[in-house]
């Protein structure tokens, strides 16, 4: 009998903060939080949508910049005002 068992798992991932036209990738994020990969200033109180694509499928929240971003600091906090419709898998909260 041979069995086959998958060791490895690697998925296409997409991560962005999107704000007005400006796409913005983000190399980590977290529960009400978000790790931007290139320094930039965004004011306090920006909106903007988080993007998460994994394996092609995409989930997105509304967002609130709590105390916007400073080009020496990439992470910042949000607060979502919007979510996925669905809830089956919420970064946010694993």
């Amino acid at each position: 009998m041979t069995t086959s068992i998958q060791k490895e798992f690697s998925a296409d991932l997409a991560l962005r903060l999107v704000i007005g036209d400006r796409e913005m990738p983000l190399t980590k994020i977290g529960p009400s939080y978000a790790v931007l990969r290139d320094e930039e200033e965004i004011p306090a109180g920006t909106r903007g949508i988080i993007f998460l694509v994994v394996d092609g499928r995409e989930h997105r929240w509304d967002v609130i910049l709590r105390h916007g971003t400073v080009p020496f600091d990439r992470k910042f906090f949000f607060d979502t005002t919007k979510g996925p419709a669905r809830t089956l898998f919420n970064p946010f909260l694993s």
